[in-house]
């Protein structure tokens, strides 16, 4: 490589860093520099390869198969049942959170980095809840969400990933020794403290069951791996605080929704059904192998499948309310492979981890955040997609290339 070619490889990838950090702040809260931000920020890699001139082939690691995979199976669906609604819109998604997930994993990001990301994310969920409040005492919304993010229960989990995160690094302040000294680790410690209460307080105000639900799940595995009993004392305070601040709120926020929706509702009575019309499809519509098609769930033709029960369905349907469910019927069973043989890594690399005692620090505990939260409230929610998906995988693959720093891939390795 030339002196030249050397020169310009090492602009562009000063590049590639602060747009990550722009993508991550912007993520939740602006459309337009959100998708800005995100092309950018690929096409200043695809740059720096060609500036480099580094196309030998490098076999790549299993995770990064797996991730492969999920671009093959989504392309495959897209290809099979071509042209439907949404077009090429779940393959984009899927070709996004992919090669970020790629990128983000081959890169040897140092602590100082990793933590201004956790930053950038934690700030932009901070103005997203700021934005959403007053967007709702305008009555432009109903319920409190964040911007870009869009729908409650999507913004909930893009919430409850990012207040893990923030818990995580409040948890391990005093034992980072990148903090500084003991008196900043305190005051660090403090600071993550207040933001992790303050996005709390957003989850509740939020009301949605499923990205409570989940968030506390991840939580809760937290602090019983920690057995501090100071801990749940101290979460328990604040989890009560935050929750009768957020009783308090206005009305217009409709936060109360969540008391009289824990009976069976409209809303469950129609997951049901969604359900319902996802086996069916599975069951009758000839589409096992590779589904109706990435993001058209939508399309499923209710008229030629057979049901017993009448069904209490939405104007129109969406997704299936269950990410694996949703998987299977929009790109078949090679899409829904895909996806486990992707979580398979992240969680063995977690037990892993936590078996043989590394897991005391805040990637760990956001990696685990990561995984969860999505997982468990897509089982009977939001499917694996848009912004939330992003910053999991993003997060998910600071974690997994922290775990092989010197970014050496060993064959039949773990990714």
């Amino acid at each position: 490589m030339t002196a030249g070619a050397v020169t310009t490889a090492t602009r562009i990838r000063r590049l590639e860093f602060p747009l990550l950090c722009v993508l991550l702040f912007v993520l939740p809260i602006l459309e337009a520099p959100k998708n800005l931000a995100l092309a950018l920020f690929i096409l200043v890699r695809v740059a720096r390869a060609i500036a480099e001139r580094k196309f030998s082939f490098q076999w790549p690691a299993p995770v990064e198969l797996a991730v492969l995979g999920l671009i093959l199976a989504a392309a495959a669906s897209t290809f099979v049942n071509w042209p439907f609604a949404n077009g090429d819109k779940g393959l984009k998604d899927v070709l996004s959170y992919s090669i970020v997930f790629l990128i983000v994993y081959r890169e040897r990001y140092t602590h100082a980095q990793k933590y201004l990301l956790a930053v950038m994310a934690v700030a932009g969920v901070a103005v997203g809840l700021i934005w959403g409040v007053v967007e709702i005492m305008q009555g432009k919304r109903l319920w409190l969400e964040l911007h870009s993010v869009g729908v409650v229960t999507h913004s909930s989990i893009y919430v409850g990933v990012v207040l893990v995160m923030a818990v995580g690094m409040a948890l391990f302040a005093r034992d980072d020794p990148g903090a500084g000294g003991k008196v900043r680790r305190v005051r660090e410690e403090r600071y993550w403290w207040v933001v992790a209460a303050f996005l709390t307080l957003g989850l509740f105000a939020m009301a949605s069951r499923g990205g409570i639900l989940a968030t506390g799940v991840a939580l809760l595995l937290a602090l019983s791996l920690l057995k501090r009993r100071d801990l749940w004392i101290a979460v328990s305070l604040v989890v009560v605080l935050c929750v009768a601040i957020a009783s308090m709120l206005p009305d217009v926020f409709d936060q109360k929704r969540i008391v009289s929706r824990v009976r069976m509702d409209k809303s469950d009575s129609i997951r049901i059904s969604v359900w319902r019309v996802g086996i069916a499809q599975i069951a009758q519509g000839n589409a096992l192998l590779f589904g109706v098609g990435p993001r058209n769930f939508s399309g499923i033709e209710l008229g030629k499948l057979h049901f017993d029960k009448p069904l209490y369905l939405p104007n129109k349907l969406t997704h299936a309310h269950n990410l694996f469910l949703n998987k299977l019927v929009e790109e078949g069973i090679f899409g829904l492979i895909a996806m486990l043989a992707f979580f398979v890594f992240p969680a063995r690399a977690l037990f892993l981890d936590w078996r043989a005692d590394r897991w005391r620090n805040w990637l760990w505990l956001s990696g685990m955040g990561a995984l969860v939260v999505p997982i468990v409230s897509g089982s009977f929610g939001t499917p694996w997609y848009d912004e939330h998906a992003l910053l999991a995988m993003i997060i998910l693959a600071l974690y997994l290339s922290s775990r092989n720093p010197e970014g050496v891939i060993a064959p039949g390795g773990n990714g």
